[in-house]
């Protein structure tokens, strides 16, 4: 059974030193699913960075109607990143085993 978990976040965290780039909890929205392919819903409005990890092989796409493919980005398995999304478009993400 795959787990692959999105969290939505709207703000980075600062320190002393500067930016953190990770994302400040707690997350505005978190979407897990335990079969794929999967489709999310549309990312809250405010979100601009997400965090996917993941315990299989994937390939993911984002965007206003997403469809991940062999040329999409990959995650292994265990691996976990964050990534900046445009705020307010529309997006949502798409996830295929690999």
């Amino acid at each position: 059974m795959a787990k692959v978990t999105i969290r939505e976040y709207e703000h980075t965290t600062h320190t002393a030193r500067g930016l953190v780039s990770v994302g400040e909890e707690p997350a505005l929205v978190i979407q897990k699913t335990a079969s794929l392919p999967f489709t999310s819903a549309t990312f809250n409005v405010r979100t601009k960075m997400i965090r996917i990890s993941t315990d299989v092989a994937i390939a993911f796409a984002v965007g206003v109607i997403p469809v991940a493919s062999s040329t999409a980005p990959d995650m292994s398995a265990g691996q976990t990143e964050y990534f900046g999304v445009v705020q307010s478009a529309g997006h949502s993400i798409n996830v295929v085993a690999t």
